[in-house]
């Protein structure tokens, strides 16, 4: 049972490290996809946004509409009470207390959009810095990856060209180290055959009467 569970332990560690590996090798293309990702994410939030500030727009055009009737109807009140007719009167206030209640009400949901919308614009914005942020970094490592693989290439040219500099010496000494080998066996044939001619002797003997003449008291004598 220890085995077997070591077995998948074993498994799942290289099956993470491999996870790992592709995540690396896929970094650059990993991020761009989550800048995408969470640019179409702050365009809906900000469609999210132009509904509310709609639909504060829409309500605050409905409170000033029943606050134009309410007006209206307070007028008419007032001229009733002044008429003495107390059925329009109280018909009127009756009306104008409906229309302040349905106005507060929508004057509520008025406040309640234009706080949603001033909360999710802050939101907006504040995503919509990060994502420059994140699209500067991005860009900024991207360029130093360029020069990360540039430098590498440069130094694994060099290391390539030193490689090939040192094995041309290398051949180069050997050539010469061969050359001079073939000379002495040349040098050392060419003294066997002076040796065995004879001539190896007439050297000789020439390094001791070379230069040596006879005067002419010696020729007579020898006469």
């Amino acid at each position: 049972m220890g085995i077997f569970s070591n077995i998948v332990t074993a498994i799942k560690g290289h099956a993470n490290e491999a996870g790992e590996k592709i995540v690396d090798a896929n970094l650059m293309t990993i991020l761009d996809q989550q800048i995408r990702d969470s640019t179409e994410a702050l365009n809906t939030a900000k469609a999210e946004k132009s509904k509310l500030v709609a639909r504060k727009i829409r309500k605050e055009r409905e409170v000033a509409d029943l606050q134009a009737e309410y007006d209206k109807l307070i007028v008419g009140a007032k001229a009733a009470n002044e008429a003495g007719n107390t059925d329009d009167l109280d018909a009127f206030v009756e009306r104008a207390q409906k229309i302040e209640q349905n106005k507060n009400e929508a004057q509520a949901q008025a406040d309640s959009y234009a706080k949603s919308a001033d909360r999710c614009e802050g939101q907006v914005r504040q995503a919509q810095n990060n994502i420059e942020t994140l699209k500067r970094r991005v860009e900024s490592a991207k360029a130093e990856e360029a020069v990360i693989k540039a430098q590498k290439a440069a130094s694994t040219n060099t290391l390539a060209s030193n490689g090939a500099l040192a094995g041309a010496m290398d051949s180069l000494d050997r050539l010469e180290q061969r050359q001079a080998d073939q000379q002495a066996l040349l040098d050392a044939a060419a003294e066997e055959e002076r040796a065995s001619s004879g001539a190896d002797l007439e050297d000789k003997l020439a390094k001791y009467t070379t230069g040596k003449s006879k005067s002419a008291a010696d020729i007579l004598a020898s006469l």
